[in-house]
């Protein structure tokens, strides 16, 4: 590789790709190409060159005239590689992305090419407006059309001999990049992962021609305002109004980013929407994208399998987003099918929620402990739409809401209630209840009917019993909104329930107990608090079981635990399960790929550790010094690469040694 006589410091915000076109423009090259050829660097992949492992980092940052701080500088401009939970991600201005969303060819503002280097924004797909300039993105030469090749670029002209700074003026509005590179100036980790957890979600109506309003409303959503949610959500249906929002909102339902699933439980959960009784003929809901998962969520299994066998079945969408692996599914008429099956709920009107400052999903076990009844009754209130709640095909099932369930007290009462907190016999009560019309639930023709009252059509001293009896049905219970179940918990943090017993253990999760009202003298269920699992679920994006860090280092479960974890070389949180640190995974991933040890060697290799004892006895295999920071005390370690050679020589030299031994038995 030769060396230049140039080397560009990174301007503030400046990409690689602006600082390599600097470099061969400083050093005289016309084109990228010639100076790769001249400096032997592999720039066939964009993405590649910018990675701060690749050749390019290294010949950047060899000058021996650079002072430190303008070589950590230049370094910290390249990409870093990191492990972040389970996959390798790169980390860009200290934000850790998965690779998908850079871009894999040129894109550029004009503005930024007449200031002579780029920001750093034009690398990612999500972006399409430079920040500084207000100028979307050019990947095409206006005049020939052709995607701008980066590396026949001379001096930001395009093959052709078009100027890329004379392009015409295209200015859109900046607000969405300027809120980008705000959260990369502030290193905003959580903001980028609800990004492109947003953008995964709207991943199913994305259009070309849609696409720039769908990255905004995601940015949007991106600051973790809930009314800002809402208020996007409203523009999206907005855009569909036929399409219940079982089938807008299922991406975001069954996300897996915690914030984004929550916001959009409690959008679908009080939001009112009306059935329509036409279908516009221009809506577009034949193109929206679902997966597996999501159809499974929206439809019954029968509904599924009538749409199947029906000329309108759902087909798998022909164009895939690159960031999803996953079958896409379109269903034509997608809104007729909504509302042409039964299970799907209506409202009477269209009304938009409103956020709530608390909104907690419960179960209708949890409801049914509240009225102090069976679920079984729960399911029969929901189904009849008394109480207000729906299912969710999700591990929380048939769901309500508190809010719901204090709308439900304040107006009806059941007479197992009355019967229970009045203290009256039968009677009595029948007296009092003479003349009342009940609502009898049934959930067949023949099925026992369950008995449900409206509080005001009850007599004043029947009212006054039960006000005497229980103030308030709810205080008395403790607010379900604030605490959730072990196994909720154990969902959310995607981890087994012993080990919600053991953050417990820890302190890491609080606990509450609920008496039920049936049970005297009960000391209560234990719940997680809600505000100790957020903090949990934080501390959880920290840390990765041994289990994930497996799956990404490929490094067997037992040399974890024997080689870098009883040793006290990586610590650990030993739950039921063991969890290291995100950057203890990482020092995994580079110790396993970079060394090896006496018994790895003996197992892998095949060899005796007699040979490999041989091999240290003459020199030819080295372990790690005593003093080595990646040297593991009461451990043998090698350097993979030297160890891989030693093995390789012996193996090529065992038949000489074997022939004089032979030969030297003979004399």
């Amino acid at each position: 590789m030769s060396k230049l006589i140039f080397y560009p410091l990174p301007k503030p915000r400046e990409s690689v790709i602006s600082l390599l076109f600097r470099c061969g423009t400083g050093n005289g090259f016309q084109t990228l190409r010639i100076f790769s050829a001249w400096t032997h660097l592999n720039l066939r992949n964009f993405i590649n060159p910018q990675r701060k492992d690749s050749s390019v980092c290294n010949l950047l940052s060899s000058h021996s005239l650079l002072e430190p701080d303008e070589r950590a500088a230049l370094l910290n401009s390249f990409h870093q590689p990191v492990l972040y939970g389970m996959s390798t991600h790169v980390e860009i201005a200290g934000v850790a992305f998965p690779q998908a969303v850079l871009r894999d060819r040129l894109a550029l503002c004009p503005g930024c090419v007449r200031d002579g280097f780029l920001d750093r924004l034009h690398v990612f797909r999500f972006s399409d407006t430079c920040p500084v300039h207000g100028e979307q993105y050019l990947e095409h030469c206006p005049q020939c059309r052709e995607p701008i090749d980066w590396l026949r670029l001379h001096d930001y002209h395009c093959p052709c001999t078009f100027d890329l700074r004379q392009a015409p003026l295209n200015l859109s509005n900046k607000r969405t990049s300027e809120l980008l590179s705000r959260a990369l100036d502030e290193r905003n980790q959580g903001f980028f992962q609800l990004l492109l957890a947003s953008i995964q979600a709207v991943r199913f109506g994305r259009a070309p021609e849609s696409c720039s309003q769908l990255i905004a409303s995601c940015v949007n959503i991106a600051t973790g305002n809930k009314p800002t949610f809402f208020l996007e959500m409203e523009k999206l249906q907005g855009q569909l109004p036929s399409l219940h929002r079982r089938a807008l909102l299922a991406p975001f339902l069954l996300s897996p980013d915690p914030t984004l699933s929550r916001f959009a439980q409690e959008y679908f959960y009080n939001a009112c929407q009306s059935k329509p009784y036409s279908h516009a003929a221009d809506c577009r809901c034949g193109e929206l994208r679902f997966s597996a998962r999501e159809l499974n969520f929206i439809f019954t299994s029968q509904e599924r399998a009538a749409l199947m066998r029906s000329d309108h079945h759902c087909i798998r969408s022909p164009h895939q987003d690159p960031t999803v692996r996953q079958r896409a599914y379109q269903c034509p008429d997608l809104c007729r099918s909504l509302y042409t099956f039964p299970h799907i709920q209506w409202e009477s009107m269209d009304e938009p929620p409103v956020p709530q400052l608390e909104f907690e999903l419960m179960s209708h076990q949890n409801a049914a402990e509240i009225l102090q009844t069976t679920p079984q009754t729960i399911r029969r209130l929901i189904s009849t739409g008394l109480l207000k709640g729906f299912k969710f095909n999700t591990p929380i099932g048939l769901a309500t809401s508190l809010e719901s369930i204090k709308a439900f007290n304040d107006k009806y009462v059941l007479r197992e209630e009355i019967a229970r907190r009045s203290g009256l016999t039968n009677n009595k009560l029948r007296k009092l209840l003479y003349g009342l019309v009940p609502i009898v639930v049934r959930t067949t023709l023949y099925a026992h009917g369950l008995l449900v009252y409206q509080r005001k059509h009850l007599s004043e001293e029947l009212r006054s019993l039960l006000d005497r009896q229980a103030a308030s049905i709810i205080k008395a219970t403790g607010d379900f909104g604030d605490h959730v179940t072990f196994g909720e918990a154990a969902r959310q943090l995607n981890v087994d329930i012993k080990d919600v017993k053991a953050l417990r253990n820890l302190g890491i999760l609080k606990v509450v107990f609920v008496a039920p009202k049936q049970i005297r003298h009960s000391t209560g269920r234990p719940y997680c608090t809600t505000k100790s699992l957020r903090e949990a679920i934080a501390w959880r994006t920290g840390y990765v079981s041994v289990q994930e860090v497996k799956a990404a280092t490929g490094c067997d479960t037992h040399l974890i635990h024997t080689q870098f974890l009883k040793t006290g070389f990586v610590p650990s949180v030993p739950l039921h399960n063991t969890y290291i640190t995100v950057d203890g995974a990482k020092i995994i991933d580079r110790h396993f790929k970079k060394y090896t040890t006496l018994t790895q060697l003996s197992s892998t290799k095949h060899i005796s550790t007699t040979v490999i004892s041989e091999l240290l006895e003459l020199g030819k295999l080295q372990p790690l010094a005593a003093d080595h920071p990646d040297n593991i005390s009461g451990v043998a370690v090698f350097e993979r690469q030297e160890a891989d050679d030693a093995i390789a020589n012996y193996i090529r030299e065992r038949p000489v040694r074997l022939y004089r031994s032979y030969n030297s038995g003979i004399r």
